[in-house]
C-alpha cells in the first residue's frame, strides 16, 4: 500500500492491509484493478461469452451487449477493487478502503499484492 504518511502509520491503515490480506487469501483475484487485466485476457473471454451466446441460440444482435456485461462480471470476480468484500458482501472492497481513508485521515491506495498459494507452482 502507499498513501499519505501519516495516514498509513495508523491503526486504520494496518486494520485495511489485515483486511486485504484476507480478502486476498478468500477471493484470489489476479490483478488489482481493471486496468491491469491485459486486452488479449479480455477479448478471449468476449469470444468465450459471445460462442456461448450463439450456441444456446442468441440473436447476434445482442451478443456484444450479454457479453459485456459478463466482461463486467469477470472483473468483479478477478479485480480485488471490483470484488466484494469478503466480510460484508455487500460491500465493495474499494469502499472499504475509502473508509479506511476516512478513518486514517489521509489516501491508501493498494498498489500490488503477491499471493502464494500452498501447492502451486511446486515441481514435486
Amino acid at each position: 500500500m502507499t498513501g499519505d504518511a501519516d495516514a498509513l502509520g495508523t491503526g486504520a491503515a494496518s486494520s485495511l492491509a489485515h483486511d486485504l490480506a484476507m480478502q486476498i487469501a478468500a477471493a484470489g483475484p489476479g490483478y488489482v484493478r481493471r486496468e491491469e487485466v491485459p486486452q488479449t485476457i479480455i477479448d478471449n473471454e468476449v469470444e468465450i461469452y459471445k460462442n456461448q451466446m450463439r450456441n444456446e441460440g442468441k440473436p447476434e444482435n445482442i451478443l456484444d451487449k450479454i457479453a459485456q456485461g459478463k466482461v463486467n462480471k469477470y472483473f468483479e470476480e478477478n479485480c480485488l477493487l471490483q470484488q466484494e468484500y469478503v466480510k460484508e458482501p455487500k460491500t465493495k472492497v474499494s469502499a472499504r478502503i475509502k473508509e479506511a481513508e476516512k478513518d486514517a485521515g489521509g489516501s491508501l491506495d493498494v498498489r500490488s499484492f503477491l499471493r502464494f498459494k500452498v501447492g502451486e507452482g511446486s515441481d514435486q
